[in-house]
């Protein structure tokens, strides 16, 4: 996916890893994705243009690295493409009840997902944990992609019109009749494929 995200955008695209949960709880991962991105600035990237993106915990993280790059006033990211991210860590929305189950991602998978990431449910409603109840302005230009059979839809497409009520400029694109993690099955789906070359055109 990453390859075919660098040949469609003609940019270099670098695959950060970060430690995972349940061995590193938060906020690990989110200092790990901060911490890589300033060291590919001063290592790597120096002036050129960058984007983050990534797709549900990873969406996550390119939502809240773009926070933080705007709260330390870095100003290293200038655009965000955030492919059905999980933005709000307490959603009870209802895309996660119509489709919280036999849709992929479920919803006792993602309750189970929380009890590995945090150490108690206070650290859930954190801006870095849940960008939703973050501060909204200023923030970078965003494409938003969510999936219509995915319990994580509606806390994305709130996302995006948050950000809008908040002055910036974010894109939502709805993929009908696609599941949670749709984009990784490019290969065989042609919305992945399309996805990504969305993604690429950021």
């Amino acid at each position: 996916m990453v390859r075919l995200l660098s040949k469609e955008s003609g940019m270099t695209v670098l695959s950060v890893g970060y430690r995972l949960a349940p061995e590193h709880k938060y906020p690990t991962p989110v200092n790990d994705a901060w911490d890589a991105l300033l060291w590919l600035r001063e290592n790597y990237l120096k002036e050129e243009k960058v984007c983050v993106a990534g797709d549900s915990a990873g969406g996550n993280l390119a939502a809240v690295v773009s926070q933080i790059d705007r709260d330390k006033g870095q100003g290293i990211i200038k655009c965000q493409a955030l492919i059905y991210p999980a933005v709000n860590m307490v959603d009870n929305s209802p895309s996660t009840r119509e489709y919280g189950d036999g849709y992929f991602l479920t919803r006792d998978l993602m309750y189970w997902f929380g009890s590995a990431y945090f150490s108690s449910g206070r650290e859930a409603i954190q801006p870095y944990a849940s960008p939703a109840f973050g501060k909204l302005e200023n923030l970078p230009p965003a494409l938003m992609i969510t999936a219509e059979y995915d319990p994580l839809r509606d806390q994305g497409e709130t996302y995006h019109h948050m950000l809008r009520e908040a002055g910036n400029e974010s894109v939502l694109v709805r993929y009908m009749g696609m599941i949670h993690g749709f984009v990784s099955f490019y290969q065989w789906v042609r919305a992945g494929r399309d996805a990504i070359s969305q993604v690429a055109g950021t």
